[in-house]
């Protein structure tokens, strides 16, 4: 049996090694042990910031239930292939997709696990570097027109736990483009009824102020109210029971839309295209500058700079489109 010393010598003389690494290697010392893939769930959670935390959640928690008791360093990029193809399959199953999503956010979630495993010296490569990435889907993202805008309305309408709630979003979501963060982060102090006027604070630290009817922000203002909010910093969307609105209820409304809408399921439509709707409807009425100040986008010209749409211009163009909306919401749950 060749020992060590013959191993070592046999790489340096085929040069896969040389004099150089060996020193490398005496004064590094050997790797740190390795901990299990549950031991580790804490620590690259830790580690994450908290905007990919978010994103990388689910899978996180995947990778520590795949391979509880697995090191670290134990973990091969074949294994990874192979739980992506049940993520595949699962995502198949759903009927909504091509999985390619899926697979996108789990390969994401993995290089950031094990790239934090190599950081802190529990393993000397990434695992989940080989693994292909699938390509994105060409986006096919458009307009509703109002024949799908009540059928959204309907379905959410007509299903769920807290139809109040879910449809006060999609009100909200529908006159203001807010992403999702504006509605989840949204807190009492950035309801302004004298001037008609939100506050949303979204990606990137940037907030935009943007108009609300009277109608959506006196129902936000009185289901916050009725759900524990009081203070100034309190959040405004909540569920019944008082806890704030989190991510995974869009996930449920629009689960429900696809569910039941063929048409829906096929385009994929989750919020962000009530976001697309009203960007469209703002920049027909009163052009696409406008429509990129309601938006929050900032790639701006020089000249821009200087004229910036002020929020009276995003009030008018609100007005120009909203007037013929008024009737999404059913009366009974205004």
């Amino acid at each position: 049996m060749n020992t060590a010393r013959d191993v070592v010598a046999a790489l340096l003389a085929a040069g896969q090694i040389s004099a150089q690494d060996l020193l490398t290697m005496a004064e590094e010392g050997p790797q740190r042990d390795s901990p299990t893939h549950q031991e580790f769930y804490d620590v690259v959670c830790e580690a994450c910031p908290p905007p990919s935390l978010r994103t990388y959640l689910t899978n996180f928690r995947r990778l520590a239930r795949a391979f509880p008791e697995r090191r670290l360093d134990q973990v091969t990029t074949a294994e990874l292939d192979h739980l992506v193809a049940s993520i595949r399959d699962q995502a198949l199953a759903r009927g909504f997709t091509d999985g390619g999503g899926a697979v996108r956010g789990f390969v994401h979630a993995a290089r950031f696990w094990y790239r934090t495993a190599v950081k802190y010296g529990y393993r000397t490569d990434n695992p989940a570097m080989p693994m292909t990435m699938p390509a994105k889907r060409r986006r096919v993202r458009r307009a509703l027109t109002e024949a799908e805008l009540a059928d959204v309305w309907r379905v959410v309408a007509s299903t769920g736990q807290d139809s109040v709630l879910d449809l006060l979003l999609l009100d909200f979501h529908r006159e203001t483009a807010a992403r999702r963060a504006g509605a989840i982060d949204l807190r009492l102090r950035d309801l302004d009824r004298v001037r008609g006027a939100v506050l949303l604070r979204e990606k990137g630290g940037h907030s935009r102020e943007v108009p609300l009817s009277l109608d959506v922000m006196d129902r936000a203002t009185a289901l916050a109210g009725a759900r524990g909010a009081s203070r100034p910093d309190d959040a405004v969307f909540r569920f019944r029971d008082g806890s704030p609105l989190s991510r995974r209820r869009y996930n449920s409304i629009f689960d429900r839309v696809q569910n039941r809408l063929p048409w829906a399921a096929h385009l994929g439509v989750s919020v962000h295209w009530l976001r697309h709707t009203t960007l469209t409807d703002i920049s027909n009425a009163a052009g696409s500058r406008i429509a990129a100040a309601y938006a929050g986008h900032h790639d701006r010209s020089v000249t821009d700079v200087y004229t910036v749409p002020t929020f009276e211009d995003l009030a008018a163009a609100h007005a120009l489109v909203f007037g013929a909306h008024d009737a999404l919401t059913p009366p009974t749950n205004r």
